[in-house]
This record gives structure tokens, sequence and C-alpha cells, in this order.
């Protein structure tokens, strides 16, 4: 077209001498320089002498793509919303998974989110419940004769039977072509978008992979809390035999050193407390049975009356004595006034005093004797209670040593029951909370069959 152009300015510029518009231009015998311009017009001649080969390529390229948009198989595009809150439900205390927001508001969160649909474990379940291993749409072998051969082409190419799980893995390759995950700016929903020739499928596998991110989500949260429930149950066995051992040492400990415990104390230390508890007493008992001889001796063989009398030596036997004594002293008196001084029953009288007094006296001795044997009774329960005592203290001196190693093993002990607790306590919480999953997340638009290709 290029090496046209300067013949048709030349063309021109001889129409144009002709009619007189240009003058004419001399020869003088020089070479002729190329007219290498060219004008709108002679653009236009141009296309008009190639108006059929310009229209029969726009209509042969309009006739295919006609054909093309007769013969191709319509394509629809389904879309599923998902929401996911980077912030988990707190439905139980303790969770294993923390609920806390990130400093990036989660939007990192969401972006793997947006990985995990596009998984081969989200992807693989979608397949699976929507059934693409058996669809020509996704790789599968149709029923007609042009499928049948292409499938008994690549056997022979490959020498081998489709295996089952080589049809998965062409859907899984095909639904990855056929699939767009993306999440809007400063949002957390996310859309899953499938494109299929048929609208009821791509809906179908829209809300698929929906569903299988969703199972996928708490079954992941499940096998979370097993794996560590396990791991703390595995734990647990070492954790209990530590206890045990620790039980067994300080139980040994104690009978080789004769530390029994009764009510949360050692016998020891309760038998020195007896024991002190028991001496106390013995010296009051002690002091009060020789403030009672006392008090018998400084009374007996003096006179005294009645009203005289001390505590200590009261009874019946003094008492009926005394009054007799009393009486007699009493008609003594009467018949001395009467009588006389020697008149024989005053002297009879006085007979019977001698007598009674006599009585007093014995009676006396026997009560200093009983006293005198209380008193060295105390004296010797006293003396016996102080020497026990002082072997209590011995032994407590060697036991407070070995309530040393006691103690660091009562520690150990209370660290191991306490660590042990603590796991058994954690392993149980997680085992029911594997029953729980906390994933806020919810599909907030189905998938519907779109209407539009």
């Amino acid at each position: 077209m290029n090496q046209q152009w300067p013949n048709a300015g030349h063309t021109s510029l001889s129409l144009a001498q002709s009619h007189g518009f240009l003058p004419a231009v001399v020869d003088r015998g020089g070479p002729a320089e190329r007219e290498t311009t060219a004008e709108v017009g002679d653009l236009w001649r141009i296309l008009i002498r190639r108006r059929r080969i310009i229209l029969g390529t726009t209509a042969l390229f309009g006739l295919a793509a006609l054909l093309y948009g007769f013969l191709a198989t319509p394509l629809y595009t389904a879309t599923s919303q998902l929401l996911i809150d980077p912030r988990d439900r707190q439905v139980v205390t303790n969770d294993l998974n923390a609920g806390a927001v990130a400093p990036d508001g989660g939007i990192t969160k969401i972006e793997s989110q947006v990985r995990v649909i596009e998984s081969d474990t989200v992807l693989l379940r979608a397949i699976a419940e929507a059934g693409l291993e058996a669809d020509p749409e996704f790789g599968a072998t149709g029923n007609g004769i042009l499928s049948r051969a292409v499938q008994g082409l690549r056997e022979a190419v490959s020498g081998s039977e489709v295996q089952p799980h080589n049809a998965t893995l062409r859907a899984l390759r095909n639904l990855r072509r056929k699939l767009a995950v993306k999440r809007a700016e400063k949002v957390f929903v996310v859309d899953v978008v499938v494109t299929a020739s048929d609208p009821d499928k791509a809906a179908r596998i829209v809300n698929a992979i929906a569903r299988a991110y969703l199972a996928d989500q708490a079954e992941a949260r499940v096998n979370a809390a097993k794996r560590a429930a396990g791991e703390l149950n595995a734990r647990l066995d070492s954790l209990r035999e530590d206890v045990l051992a620790a039980e067994t040492r300080l139980e040994a400990f104690r009978a080789d050193n004769g530390l029994i415990a009764s009510s949360g104390r050692l016998v020891g230390e309760q038998q020195l407390t007896e024991s002190n508890a028991r001496l106390v007493a013995a010296r009051n008992r002690t002091a009060d049975a020789k403030s009672r001889l006392q008090g018998i001796r400084s009374a007996r063989g003096g006179a005294f009356d009645a009203g005289a009398t001390p505590e200590a030596i009261q009874s019946p036997t003094i008492e009926r004595l005394r009054s007799q004594y009393a009486e007699l002293t009493s008609k003594e008196a009467d018949l001395r006034t009467q009588l006389g001084e020697r008149h024989p029953f005053i002297t009879a009288i006085r007979t019977q005093k001698s007598d009674v007094k006599r009585l007093i006296d014995a009676e006396l001795g026997r009560i200093v004797q009983g006293a005198e044997i209380e008193y060295q009774r105390a004296l010797a329960n006293e003396r016996s209670l102080t020497g026990n005592l002082e072997i209590l203290k011995a032994d407590s001196v060697q036991t407070g040593k070995a309530n040393v190693r006691l103690r660091e093993l009562e520690r150990e002990l209370d660290a191991s029951r306490s660590v042990y607790n603590t796991f058994l306590v954690r392993s149980r919480e997680i085992s029911e909370q594997a029953s729980v999953d906390p994933t806020n997340a919810r599909v907030i638009t189905w998938a519907q069959p779109p209407e539009d290709r």
C-alpha cells in the first residue's frame, strides 16, 4: 500500500497541472523527485478500491462470532458470601483459642481464611459433596463417542487405566480455574464465585464450598482440641506416677522416723502437748495436797472449836466427835456450878471428854496420814510426768530435725499434686470444649441459580 501512494500522488499532480491549477513543471534534464505524500482523498479512493476485501473480512469475523455465540456453551456465575469475624465467640472460659483481635484489625486472619477456602482440603470436600468427579465439565469421561475415544487415547498413551484419584485431581484443577475467592477492602465479607455451564450446578458448587469451609473449621477446632487433650492425657500418666512416687517416699520417711500423723498433727507433737497439760494439772494437785496436809498438821493438837475447824479436816466423824466434846463441856460447866469441882459426876464427864479428845486426835492422825499419802502420790505423779515430758522433749528435738526433710517431701508432694490436678482439670475442659465450635463465621448469602449468562 505504501508503494502505491507515490503513484497516486503523481497522478493527482498531473491532473492538477492539466486543469491549470498548478504550473507546468519544466523538465530541465535532471533526475525527477518522487512524491511521498498522500492526501485524505487518496486514502478514501484506496478504501473504495478495496472495499470488497474489507467488507468480506468484516463479514467473515462477524459470522465467526455469531457462530461461536450459538455453538459455545453458555457460562453462569453464582456467588455466595461468608462473614468471617476475627473475634471468636467466647462460649466457655479458658478457651483453647484466643478471642482477642490482632493489632491489624483481623485483616491478616481474614486473608488467611481466604487461602483456607482455596485450599485442597476444603475444595476436595466440596468436590465430594457436589459429585464433581463424575462431571464431564470438570474432567470426567463423558458418555459420547468422542469422549470415549479421547479417554481410550489417553489410556493408550499413558499405558494404564485412569485411576479414580486422577479424576479427583482433574476435578480439583478444573474447579480452581472456575473458582474465585475475593474480599472487598475494609470488610470481613468474603465472596466465593464459581462459573459453570449450568446455573443450578454453579449455585450447588458454591454452596458446597461454603458448607465445606464451615465443616473444615469445625473439624479443625475439634481435631486441635482432641490433639491437645491427647497430649495432656499422655502426660497425665507420667504425672500420676510422679504423685504416687512422692506419696511413697513421704510415707516411707514417716514410717522410718516414727512421724505418724493423726488428725493432721504428728503423734509426737500431740503427746508432748498432752503431757505438758497433764504435768500442769499434776503440779496443781500436788500443791493442793501439800496445802491440805499443812493445814491438817497445823490444826492437830491445838485447842479448837467447831467454827475454827479447817476446811481440809472437815469430816462427818470429826463433826460428830466435836459435837460430843462440846456437849460434855457444856454439862461439865453446869455440874461444876451445881455440884462443885470434886463431885464424881464431874470426874466422869472429864473422863468422857478425854476419851472424845483422844478419838478426835486419832481421827486427825488418820486424816493426816491420808493427806500425806495423797501428797506423796501427787508428788510421785508429778515427778513421773516431768520425766516423761523430758523424754518427749528429747524426742521432739530429733523429730524436729526429721520434720525438715518431712516438710520438704510434703512440698514436693503438694507440687506434684497441683500440677497433676491442673493437667487433669485442663484435659477434662478441653475434652468438653471439643464439642463446642467457637468459630464466628457464617454464610450471609447462599448462592442462587443465576438467570443471566
